[in-house]
């Protein structure tokens, strides 16, 4: 369990840095164009809330019920590989809204536009973070998201 987690929490920290640069590069590489189709920012606006969705239903069905599983049987591995994929799953996905804000700002849009975007990522990314599962938390846990 400390390693899957120490290994949860490098790729965390890894996917965290790499949304701040994606900030970074899209100002200093963004292009800066005047007329920009709406369509392209509400279609990917769209997606990323379908993508919030996703994760939501990910953190329900795959890391709080192989969470629940730990807690009682600590040394399940099938429950812990289950465990860890759901997190690198909800990563990807927390990471995914950050990029598409990146593609927006390749695309022209400028910072204030495409900031939502970024601090959505960032801030569901900092919000489901690796934590080690607990029984305390399993119980009425599992009708909770967080």
């Amino acid at each position: 369990m400390e390693t899957t987690l120490r290994l949860l929490r490098m790729v965390w920290s890894a996917l965290l840095f790499s949304i701040v640069m994606y900030v970074l590069i899209g100002e200093r590489v963004g292009p800066h164009r005047t007329a920009l189709d709406p369509t392209i920012f509400r279609a990917i606006a769209f997606v990323a809330v379908a993508t919030v969705g996703m994760i939501f239903a990910v953190r329900r069905m795959i890391v709080l019920r192989a969470a629940q599983t730990l807690a009682g049987q600590p040394a399940d591995n099938a429950a812990n590989l289950r465990w860890r994929g759901g997190y690198i799953v909800t990563f990807a996905l927390c990471e995914a809204i950050a990029l598409y804000g990146f593609v927006l700002r390749m695309q022209g849009f400028s910072l204030s536009q495409v900031a939502p975007f970024y601090f959505g990522g960032l801030l569901l990314m900092v919000y489901f973070g690796p934590r080690r599962p607990a029984s305390n938390e399993v119980g009425a846990g599992v009708s909770t998201v967080g």
